[in-house]
């Protein structure tokens, strides 16, 4: 029973990564539902528990709340840029590098000999799972159905992907400086997350986001390989209430609450299973994402592409479970 409450953070993730773009919608529908249904969740669990968090503490959790919105805009148009086959694993690869040096230069992490072993060893397999999945081929004839999501070229959707990286390994990181965990912290980082979504979806906002990281004409050619669905809040902007009065603004107000429930019980498995288990264990989702991105959702690809990603998406898997298994040495 225990393995199984592990493996639910990544099974809700993965699933979610898969619906989102599945249901579709523009950038505001996305974040602000499940945004909403994240705040919503986080209130009921708040008023049911009742946990105990100081004024300092809940305000670092809501401004990781704000870096979670950051990262997930950024995502969630890289999703659409570059397709979650590619940007999803791309960034699980960052996040679990990244976190994984700031464990070890900031807190001595990996201090015996076993767990610097298993761990160089996680972050060799983790970097060549990485190199995998950003292959491109060159050969122009990709397999599966573009309608909806034309895949383009990886170097349009890569600087979205690396901020997004950004911001999900700074929230946790600065939440570990700050010595804030546990229940308490889900309410207030719900409403910091709740925050950065209305802030990134605002009317006069639209495009600048990601037009910063595609200065000049280079947003205008994503756009034209990939289709106007590449503008954040649409090609034609629309009001916030015809965008929230609808159907695909009601499902993602179900996956933003599905996806607080795995953060819920992320902390309970910190607590009650111990991160050296909890933490790798919940990175497995990309799996299911990205085969699920390839032969569900069936984003095109060519077949030597498909057979890439796929080994690279094991790859993260192995490599998390490796981190796992370093982590089980410094206990």
């Amino acid at each position: 029973m225990t393995f199984v409450l592990a493996l639910l953070p990544s099974l809700i993730w993965g699933i979610t990564n898969l619906l989102t773009p599945w249901v579709g919608g523009n950038l505001r529908q996305q974040l602000m539902g499940m945004s909403t249904g994240a705040l919503a969740l986080s209130a009921i669990v708040f008023a049911v528990l009742r946990p105990e968090i100081s004024l300092p503490d809940a305000a670092l959790a809501y401004a990781s709340g704000l870096l979670i919105s950051a990262g997930l805009y950024y995502i969630l148009w890289a999703f659409k840029a570059i397709g979650v086959s590619r940007a999803l694993p791309l960034t699980t690869g960052i996040q679990l590098v990244g976190l994984a040096l700031f464990g070890v230069i900031g807190y001595g992490e990996w201090a015996t000999t076993l767990a610097k072993v298993f761990g160089g060893l996680a972050l060799i397999v983790i970097t060549a799972g990485t190199a995998a999945i950003s292959w491109e081929d060159r050969r122009s004839e990709r397999v599966g159905d573009a309608a909806d999501y034309p895949v383009i070229p990886l170097r349009y959707g890569l600087p979205a992907v690396l901020l997004a990286s950004a911001c999900f390994i700074t929230y946790p990181a600065m939440l570990r400086v700050g010595e804030v965990s546990g229940f308490g912290t889900i309410a207030p980082q719900a409403l910091g997350m709740f925050t950065g979504c209305a802030l990134f979806t605002a009317a006069r906002v639209g495009d600048a986001p990601v037009r910063m990281l595609l200065p000049g004409s280079r947003f205008a050619h994503a756009v034209a390989l990939g289709g106007d669905h590449l503008h954040p809040l649409g090609a034609r902007p629309r009001p916030w209430r015809t965008d929230l009065a609808s159907r695909k603004f009601a499902a993602f107000v179900v996956l933003g609450a599905l996806w607080l429930s795995a953060v819920a019980q992320l902390v309970w498995n910190n607590e009650n299973i111990g991160v050296a288990t909890a933490f790798p264990l919940s990175q497995l989702g990309v799996v299911i994402s990205t085969l699920g991105a390839l032969y569900w959702l069936k984003e095109p690809k060519t077949g030597r592409e498909r057979r890439a990603i796929f080994a690279g998406a094991i790859a993260l898997g192995i490599g998390a479970v490796l981190i796992g298994v370093a982590k089980s040495f410094d206990l």
